[in-house]
C-alpha cells in the first residue's frame, strides 16, 4: 500500500515484486484469528460488531452484501449473527487459505453465502448489484487504493453503502508515540512469535504507518465519488470505521 505521495516502504516493495503477500496470508491463515484476539485483547469483536450495527437495511428488501479482503470471513460471520436469515454474502479475497478457514465457519445448510477467490481491484462482478460493502483491515493490502475505491462505487447499487475499517494512526500526543513504538517494535515480534511468520507483522506494521488515515482517507473516497464520508475512531485513532454512500445521481 503506498502513501500518499505514492511511495511504498522497502519490504512492501519486496514482497510485491515477489507475489509473496498473499502467501504470507496463507501462512498465518490458521492461526490469524486467535492472533487478533490476542493482538487486539479481545476488541477486534467489538469493532466488527460496529461495522454491523452501522450498515443500513431497509425492511422487506432484497440485500446483498460483499466482504472485500474477507480473510476469515469473520465480518460475515458476525453479520449473520445479528441477521440469521437475512442477506445475500459473498466474500471475497486472494488468499485461499484464508478463505479456506472462512468456509468452516459457516452453517452447510444456510444457502445465502458464498466465498471466492477474487481481486479486490478486478472484482468480474456486475456494476449496481450490490446493496452494502465491507471491507475489515484490507484497503492496506491493495496495490492501488483508489482503483480498489472505484470498484467498490461501481457494483454498488446507487444509494448503496461502503463501511471500511482499518487501522490508523492516533493524530498526536503521547498516545501516538506509543502506539508507533508499539507497531515498530513490539508487533512484529509478538505476531511473528504466536505465528512463525514475523515478516507478515512486519508488513502489517510498515502498511499502517505509511496508510493516509482520518480525513486523508475521506478524500480518496470523495474523489471517486462517495457521499457524505464519515469517520468514527477507536482507541482514540488506532482503528477507524469509514463509511460513506453512492450517490443516486452519480457520474
Amino acid at each position: 500500500m503506498s502513501d500518499k505521495k505514492g511511495n511504498k516502504s522497502n519490504l512492501e516493495i519486496e514482497l510485491r515484486q515477489k507475489g509473496e503477500i498473499f502467501r504470507l496470508f496463507n501462512q498465518i491463515a490458521c492461526k490469524y484469528d486467535i492472533t487478533n484476539r490476542l493482538l487486539s485483547l479481545g476488541q477486534d469483536t467489538y469493532w466488527r460488531n460496529e461495522l454491523i450495527r452501522q450498515i443500513k437495511i431497509e425492511e422487506g428488501q432484497e440485500f446483498f452484501l460483499l466482504d472485500i479482503a474477507t480473510g476469515t470471513g469473520e465480518v460475515m460471520k458476525t453479520f449473520r449473527q445479528f441477521y440469521p436469515m437475512h442477506g445475500y454474502l459473498l466474500g471475497i479475497d486472494l488468499s485461499e487459505g484464508m478463505i479456506r478457514e472462512g468456509m468452516d465457519k459457516f452453517d452447510k445448510t444456510d444457502q445465502k453465502y458464498l466465498f471466492a477467490v477474487m481481486d479486490a481491484m478486478c472484482q468480474g462482478i456486475k456494476s449496481e448489484m450490490i446493496n452494502a460493502v465491507t471491507m475489515a483491515f484490507g484497503i492496506r493490502n491493495v496495490s492501488d487504493v483508489s482503483t480498489a475505491l472505484k470498484e467498490i462505487y461501481r457494483v454498488l447499487k446507487p444509494g448503496g453503502q461502503v463501511l471500511i475499517l482499518e487501522f490508523g494512526l492516533p493524530q498526536r500526543g503521547l498516545w501516538r508515540r506509543i502506539y508507533l513504538f508499539y507497531l515498530r517494535y513490539l508487533l512484529p515480534y509478538l505476531g511473528g512469535f504466536w505465528t512463525g511468520c514475523p515478516s507478515a507483522y512486519r508488513y502489517l506494521s510498515e502498511t499502517i504507518c505509511k496508510f493516509p488515515s482520518h480525513d486523508r482517507f475521506s478524500k480518496l473516497m470523495q474523489e471517486v465519488g462517495f457521499i457524505d464520508t464519515k469517520w468514527k475512531e477507536f482507541n482514540r485513532g488506532a482503528v477507524l470505521l469509514y463509511t460513506a454512500y453512492k450517490s443516486y445521481k452519480y457520474k
